[in-house]
């Protein structure tokens, strides 16, 4: 009885004995066959559709044996040969599995109460000319039935007598047939020193897949072939081509690596918590990140003195609607028109002050985050200056500015409102021009924005950050869940059983493969419909390349993660090496800033780290519509691969 259960929790005893009987290479027929005969044995509970978790101790400790390896048996086998050779103990076995008692003395076969037969293994073999124990019963317990335990008892004794009966074998189908026994031990002595069996060596006996019983008593050296029926109906496995050797190793390969990824994919559906947060993390990072990231700020108390008009909001206003109409050329208060301008902003608040000095005790205060000053004959200052143009005075031309004084400890704050000033003094210029007829072309600015060749003139950077936002999510995501099933399955003893049914680390990795690259697939068709129909971002390129470079940057993940899971081998020091990477590959691998604004003393970390590579062609494919093969995507994307 194994010490650890080496069992998952979250799987129910029939899906933990169809895991292990894919991994032994087992039809389906054959694990409901074998299931059944189990259920039956162990007295196990149900149907078997009772989760591991919800069973007892010792129910645990019974299906703890359905997976119980090759490896294990022979260790258990191996103290018993040291217990009766060694330590001169005798050992009494009952066992169903008929087929590992080839290795002991002596055999004794009980039927209804009743004692058939008790002689060597290998001899009971000779006398039935059978290559199994399992036939050798089957023939002891049909001879019992039809003529009684006497006539079987004399038989098994008298090894002269050798009578063949004509019975079928018993098809066992995951029986073991004696020569390939033979290749895994060189030679099992019988109980009197009379009959030793060993591999034969002989081209003819390995072409007609024969076993060779020698004996090896004092006086003779006789050889007795004895044949598996079951192999003259077969074909010799043996003289088959090499390449279907190669391709039915590859396909059950495949077998055991869809196997294991099928039960780790039922223990993440079974821990609901872990599956939930696993999938909708992107969409939700998302979701706070086009909700909070990239919203320009809005109604910034911005305060305005303006000696023009000192009591502006009576004087260019009648109870918040502006008096001047916006049809009317009025070059005597222009500051009103100004000042509406600001009003119809989103993202300005004029607040009214009669005095720079009010104002400035205001911004001390955290009341307004700024303040314009507008000076004294304003209107008449910009028209001469407008019309002298270039023979305006200093005194027209220093009269006509509007001053700003900002607090920029608030940089993005204040950018988006200075911003808007901006914007708002443009339009309030070509608004005047048109409605007096001034020539548009004067007071224009030289410079023209007229269509981008990517992107639009409103973007915002919700565009610049989303992208690599989306590769750094599904690095992280990967780098943690990779090592975290390797070190679960390590402590949990199931990836030892695992290995030592047949599953080879090749096929482990390829498993872990099949689940991430489910899981991003996942990830990624909620992150689109997220964007497409939450944040109405639409993803210019191909929908393919998009999803061919989160699974590049998954798999960069999880061969990362895997990496440190076996240096580390401890669930905390992963998670504090997850922790310290979010603010490394926030900073320095594009995320909320370009790559060249790092100071050139630190230019070699974004070279580093994994996902700098990936994340200018993420973009460029998500924002500018590139394709795969474009010398801006492409060297990424092979990096990676």
């Amino acid at each position: 009885m194994p010490q650890d259960l080496s069992l998952y929790e979250l799987l129910s005893i029939k899906e933990i004995m169809k895991y292990y009987g894919k991994l032994y290479g087992m039809t389906a027929e054959e694990i409901e066959e074998k299931f059944k005969f189990l259920q039956d044995l162990l007295k196990l509970p149900g149907d078997g559709s009772s989760y591991i978790r919800k069973l007892s101790g010792g129910q645990k400790r019974r299906v703890s044996l359905v997976g119980l390896d090759p490896l294990v048996r022979k260790s258990i086998w191996n103290h018993l040969f040291n217990l009766t050779t060694v330590s001169k103990i005798t050992v009494i076995i009952t066992t169903h599995y008929i087929e590992e008692v080839r290795y002991s003395n002596k055999i004794g076969l009980m039927r209804n109460g009743r004692l058939l037969v008790e002689d060597d293994p290998i001899c009971l073999m000779k006398v039935y000319q059978a290559s199994l124990l399992e036939d050798v019963v089957l023939k002891i317990c049909r001879k019992d039935k039809d003529h009684g335990v006497n006539e079987l008892t004399n038989k098994s004794h008298n090894l002269n007598e050798v009578h063949v009966d004509n019975q079928p074998k018993f098809q066992s189908a995951w029986r073991k047939n004696l020569k390939s026994c033979c290749s895994e031990m060189k030679e099992i002595c019988g109980t009197n020193g009379k009959f030793c069996m060993t591999c034969s060596d002989s081209k003819n006996d390995a072409a007609n897949n024969l076993a060779v019983v020698q004996t090896s008593n004092a006086t003779s050296n006789e050889k007795v072939i004895l044949q598996d029926a079951a192999s003259t109906t077969t074909t010799n496995v043996t003289n088959r081509k090499p390449k279907y050797k190669f391709l039915n190793s590859c396909r059950a390969s495949f077998r055991r690596s869809i196997a294991y990824s099928q039960a780790e994919w039922i223990n993440f559906l079974r821990n609901p918590v872990y599956m939930i947060i696993l999938i909708c993390l992107p969409p939700f990072q998302l979701m706070t990140t086009g909700g909070v990231v990239g919203v320009e700020p809005k109604n910034t108390p911005i305060g305005v003195v303006n000696y023009e008009i000192p009591n502006w909001k009576a004087g260019c206003f009648n109870q918040g609607h502006p008096i001047k109409k916006n049809d009317t050329c009025d070059l005597f208060q222009l500051s009103c028109g100004l000042i509406e301008r600001l009003y119809s902003s989103d993202y300005t608040d004029p607040i009214e002050f009669t005095s720079v000095a009010d104002a400035l005790a205001a911004v001390e205060r955290g009341d307004i985050k700024g303040y314009i000053e507008i000076p004294t004959n304003f209107s008449a200052n910009a028209v001469e200056r407008a019309v002298m143009k270039h023979f305006a005075s200093n005194e027209s031309i220093d009269g006509s500015k509007v001053s700003m004084h900002m607090d920029m400890s608030e940089y993005i704050t204040m950018f988006v409102a200075v911003t808007d000033l901006y914007k708002s003094f443009e339009r309030f210029i070509d608004e005047t021009a048109a409605i007096c007829d001034f020539n548009l072309k004067i007071v224009d600015f030289a410079f023209e924005f007229r269509d981008p060749v990517y992107g639009t003139l409103d973007g915002s950077i919700q565009t610049y950050v989303i992208p690599a936002l989306i590769a750094g999510l599904l690095f992280e995501i990967s780098f943690c869940v990779v090592p975290l099933i390797l070190i679960n399955d390590i402590n949990q003893g199931t990836l030892h059983r695992a290995n030592v049914a047949g599953l080879r680390f090749s096929e482990f990795m390829i498993g872990v493969l099949f689940i991430m690259a489910s899981l991003t697939i996942i990830q990624v068709v909620m992150s689109y419909i997220f964007l497409e129909y939450g944040l109405n971002f639409h993803i210019q390129g191909s929908i393919l390349v998009f999803t061919f470079i989160c699974l590049l940057t998954t798999l960069c993940g999880g061969t990362f993660g895997l990496l440190m899971g076996m240096l580390l081998k401890d669930i905390m020091a992963i998670v504090i090496c997850a922790i310290f990477l979010i603010p490394v590959l926030m900073m320095y691998a594009g995320t909320l800033q370009p790559v060249q604004s790092i100071p050139p003393q630190l230019r070699l970390i974004p070279w580093l780290l994994p996902t700098a590579a990936v994340v200018e062609p993420l973009r460029s494919v998500m924002n500018r519509g590139l394709s795969l093969t474009h010398p801006t995507v492409w060297p990424g994307v092979l990096e990676k691969t």
